[in-house]
């Protein structure tokens, strides 16, 4: 579970205050943040709200002043109570993390869903997120579904691919495989490792969409490439085995390899097994105790067998 929050500025306007703010934003976005400070106080004390935000930004990041969760929190409230709805989600996310104010679930809600009403993308998936898990307000996945859909439906690519994942699981809605391929897409396509990740793997399985080992390899890759280890493991399989693509044995050594580094028990094994039988790789049955040894201490049964099998100790 991750909650979102916003901290992001933007140019509006034409009018001199707008042309000022705007000045502002561009040195924010030039790292200049003394002198973004100076020009959002000033049109601050003007009841500037976009103004009021942005200080409240600054604050929270400790940009061009000392960082100070306390006084981010008197920006954001006085933006605020202008009606502006990133203030009132991102007092949401302070009152979640208990920065700045004691942490207090009901009244993130609260500010969550004073946002979401305004169709503020953020605020509907976190809003989301506490009817998904019971945060806050008592559990309710219809409405979870209902949050998730709002935020997705503006392209928020968290709250498509939860979305996505309910489908899947038939949580708040009927389960629905094809529809969870359809967010899952939507996610994926934004550069979403995760959603990359499970668009591969119903096209690995043909669960919601017709079995493909390309597709499953085109988006393994994405994810993988970002450091996804699960979606490394996969792309090792399927060089290994040469599917959806010509098998490589150098580059199933590779994936594995990438996903082991960061402890995924599975690739540790698949590696392991190529050290010790010397599969496509010159045997190191040193090696190849060491990362089954790896992987049998997170609990991986195969690797636990083997390793008995061969009496080693784990």
């Amino acid at each position: 579970m991750a909650i979102s929050m916003a901290l992001m500025l933007i140019f509006s306007g034409t009018s001199a205050k707008a042309a000022s703010y705007n000045d502002g934003v561009a040195a924010y976005e030039s790292g200049d943040y003394a002198r973004a400070l100076t020009i959002f106080d000033a049109l601050a004390e003007e009841g500037h709200t976009a103004s009021l935000y942005s200080l409240g930004i600054l604050y929270d990041r400790g940009l061009g002043v000392e960082e100070d969760d306390a006084q981010a929190v008197i920006y954001f409230l006085r933006a605020a109570l202008f009606g502006h709805a990133p203030a009132m989600s991102d007092i949401g996310v302070k009152y979640h993390d208990g920065e700045g104010v004691e942490q207090d679930y009901e009244q993130a809600r609260d500010w969550f869903e004073m946002a979401a009403e305004q169709d503020y993308a953020a605020a509907q998936f976190n809003l989301g997120i506490y009817y998904e898990n019971g945060i806050g307000t008592p559990q309710d996945l219809e409405q979870a579904v209902s949050w998730y859909r709002k935020a997705a439906e503006q392209g928020y690519v968290e709250a498509q691919f939860n979305l996505a994942t309910m489908y899947e699981s038939g949580r708040g809605v009927a389960r629905d495989p094809g529809q969870a391929a359809v967010w899952y897409r939507k996610s994926a396509e934004q550069g979403y490792a995760r959603a990359q990740f499970e668009l591969a793997a119903l096209y690995s399985s043909g669960y919601g969409v017709s079995q493909d080992d390309e597709q499953a390899l085109h988006w393994f890759r994405l994810a993988a490439e970002q450091g996804h280890a699960a979606a490394q493991f996969n792309l090792g399989i399927l060089y290994y085995n040469g599917q959806g693509v010509e098998q490589n044995t150098d580059l199933a050594i590779v994936w594995y390899r990438r996903a082991a580094d960061q402890g995924y028990a599975g690739a540790q094994f698949n590696l392991g097994m190529m050290y010790y039988l010397a599969k496509g790789i010159e045997a190191d049955r040193p090696e190849a105790i060491r990362l089954l040894k790896l992987s049998a201490r997170q609990g991986y049964e195969l690797a636990q067998k083997t390793l008995t099998q061969i009496g080693e100790a784990w």
